[in-house]
């Protein structure tokens, strides 16, 4: 699943984050495994990235609570703020801790050492070619909306909490008659737009990395490792199946405890963290602030909108579905015990079965955990725009 379906996405992915020096990791051709990079030149301009990268996301915070700019305006900006602060989250390795990678390898060398002929052959469900072409879709779109960005600030370049709107002189700055004393002033708010441009790129692009093919893919594997032990659970007569489907939980649940061991520190809590208020505000920008907002620069929130919908929806659907398949094949698995008097040994190695978990803290996602993140963006959206229509109308 993972070397057929994820892989490809995965070396583009890595060659465009090569290009922008945003990882400290390639994909090695021989090995077939993704490994640290032996360019020491890549490794210090990812560690420059990840200082600056924090530096922006502090200063773009700043702006946003004591900033100049007017309650309307830092709702607008609080969207892309929140996409920085996810990604860069994300992307902090400064220590080059090969954990992340370690992650993505497990999954190629379980795949290609552990599945038979059989089981590789196993057709993936909908979800997860529905979780494949939102990958690909994603690959545009982290390159179009930092592109954007410049269309977004030539518009209107006072947007908080960019660079120029930290300046009380914003727009008297901006909209002054083109003269020969204004170029160099001109010229380097252009500077500044391309600059943004650039830490937008790079912030994105590396931070998704982990987001899309550690969470995103590793969740979906685990889940269609699941319809594979559920098939060959249907296919157990004797104690030898028996045991050779134990084995197979064991080893989803050693990838269960890998992939854990990573998302649950950081990952998973800021993405549920970010993503509801994400959905809320981009969900309020859309219905109430779209008039506010000139084509072409608007598209951008729509497309944040289905993007952040689809993670929240899709992949905590997934996630949730990690830990009911996974009660489910052990209840299975029970029930298809052979002599449970008499077979002690069997009876202990599925009491060694422990239920699988996407952890975040000392918290999971269970099958409520999707349900919850709409009632609650739903609820908060429909409150904002009732107040709005309060100060309007009241």
């Amino acid at each position: 699943m993972y070397s057929s379906y994820f892989l490809p996405i995965l070396k583009q992915h890595l060659r465009m984050c090569s290009f922008l020096k945003g990882l400290p990791f390639e994909y090695d051709d021989e090995t077939g495994l993704v490994v640290k990079t032996r360019c020491h030149g890549t490794i210090i301009i990812f560690k420059l990235q990840c200082l600056l990268s924090v530096l922006y996301c502090s200063a773009m915070f700043l702006n946003l609570v004591i900033g100049p700019s007017t309650l309307i305006e830092k709702l607008k900006g609080v969207i892309f703020f929140l996409m920085y602060f996810n990604t860069t989250i994300a992307r902090w390795n400064y220590s080059l801790d090969p954990t992340p990678i370690q992650v993505i390898n497990s999954f190629l060398k379980y795949e290609a050492t552990t599945l038979r002929g059989a089981q590789r052959s196993m057709p993936p469900s909908r979800s997860a070619l529905a979780m494949t072409l939102y990958m690909r879709i994603v690959e545009i779109s982290i390159i179009f909306i930092p592109g954007m960005l410049i269309l977004i600030l030539s518009y209107q370049p006072c947007l908080p909490p960019f660079i120029l709107s930290m300046s009380r002189s914003c727009e008297s700055t901006y909209f002054t008659p083109w003269t020969c004393c204004h170029r160099v002033r001109k010229l380097m708010i252009v500077g500044v737009h391309l600059f943004e441009t650039w830490m937008g790129l790079h912030i994105i692009v590396s931070g998704y990395t982990w987001l899309g093919f550690a969470l995103f893919a590793g969740i979906t594997c685990i889940v269609h490792y699941f319809r594979i032990l559920e098939r060959e659970a249907c296919a157990i007569f004797n104690s030898r199946d028996y045991e050779e489907c134990i084995s197979f939980y064991w080893q989803i649940q050693i990838l269960e405890k890998i992939l854990n061991s990573f998302l649950s520190a950081k990952i998973v809590p800021s993405t549920i963290l970010t993503l509801p208020l994400h959905q809320i505000i981009a969900q309020y920008v859309c219905i109430k602030l779209h008039d506010e907002i000139p084509l072409p620069g608007f598209v951008v929130f729509p497309i944040i909108l289905l993007e952040v919908l689809v993670v929240n929806i899709l992949v905590f659907t997934l996630a949730s579905w990690v830990h009911n398949s996974s009660q489910d094949i052990i209840q299975k698995l029970g029930g298809k015990l052979i002599c449970p008097g008499r077979n002690v040994r069997l009876r202990r190695m599925i009491k060694a079965c422990a239920v699988l978990k996407v952890k975040f803290g000392s918290n999971f996602v269970d099958r409520g955990t999707p349900l919850v993140i709409q009632d609650f963006c739903l609820g908060q959206t429909l409150n904002l725009i009732l107040i709005k229509g309060k100060k309007t109308y009241g």
